[in-house]
């Protein structure tokens, strides 16, 4: 005889079932949704201070490099200065007819120096006008004392660019450490000018009794390398060869337009 069912008790089927997880989300749904909307908040949250971190880290990293070239800017103008101050002195000292000349040519350098050299990057005609005016200059000063060649090959075109000053370091090099009149002083510099790139090659025999540092070729120099790898990351080559009687540079750089 069947046992009569109890709707009050455990029935006989129910021993069998598998206990059942308690249903919280289904009975309070408002759990549910609202832990999904903090997580989603965390999330916005962290990217978005990620985000103001990394352009803090930018801004101090961009005002770390704009401080060194500001520096390295200031290391090559004192020295600029005292060369031509010597030009200036020694055309004084002669009272030749190329003082005017000189002192316009000086007046343009000044002028390049002064209120363009403070941006990072300016017409390549400047740069190489100043170059230009910066041997005359010390041809006028040392007249046969030494062998000078300087060409340019290729076409300078509206819009190229370069970092101001650049070259001139290693020009100076050349005439710091490669004149002597009682010695065969020889200096070429040569300037190959191409649709993206433009590259420098300077020659000078040592005949000046300073001796430069073959590792580093003076402070100039060491100013400049710091200079293009601040400016000419992965976008420049420099090759220096530094032996008891030579010294060559051949720098190519990929300009800005």
């Amino acid at each position: 005889m069947p046992f009569p069912r109890d709707d009050h008790g455990p029935q006989p089927n129910d021993f069998n079932r598998p206990p059942q997880p308690p249903r919280f989300h289904d009975d309070f749904p408002f759990f549910a949704e609202a832990s999904h909307v903090i997580f989603l908040f965390f999330v916005v949250f962290f990217f978005s201070l990620a985000l103001k971190t990394n352009s803090r880290l930018q801004k101090v990293q961009q005002e770390k490099t704009d401080t060194e070239l500001v520096y390295l800017r200031s290391q090559i103008n004192p020295h600029f200065l005292f060369n031509t101050l010597n030009l200036i002195y020694s055309l004084t000292i002669k009272k030749t007819d190329e003082a005017s000349e000189a002192v316009v040519k000086l007046a343009n350098m000044m002028r390049y120096v002064l209120y363009d050299s403070d941006k990072h990057y300016v017409l390549l005609q400047q740069e190489i006008s100043y170059i230009k005016n910066y041997i005359e200059l010390q041809q006028t000063r040392f007249e046969n004392a030494v062998e000078v060649s300087f060409d340019i090959s290729g076409e300078i075109k509206a819009g190229q660019k370069i970092a101001p000053l650049i070259f001139i370091p290693f020009v100076e090099n050349a005439f710091k450490h490669g004149v002597n009149a009682e010695k065969n002083s020889i200096i070429k510099i040569h300037i190959d000018v191409k649709d993206e790139s433009v590259s420098l090659a300077v020659y000078n025999r040592k005949v000046n009794t300073t001796v430069i540092n073959k590792d580093e070729g003076g402070v100039g120099l060491t100013n400049t390398k710091n200079r293009l790898h601040l400016l000419y990351l992965g976008k420049h080559e420099l090759k220096i060869e530094n032996n008891d009687k030579d010294f060559s540079v051949y720098l190519k750089l990929y300009l800005h337009d």
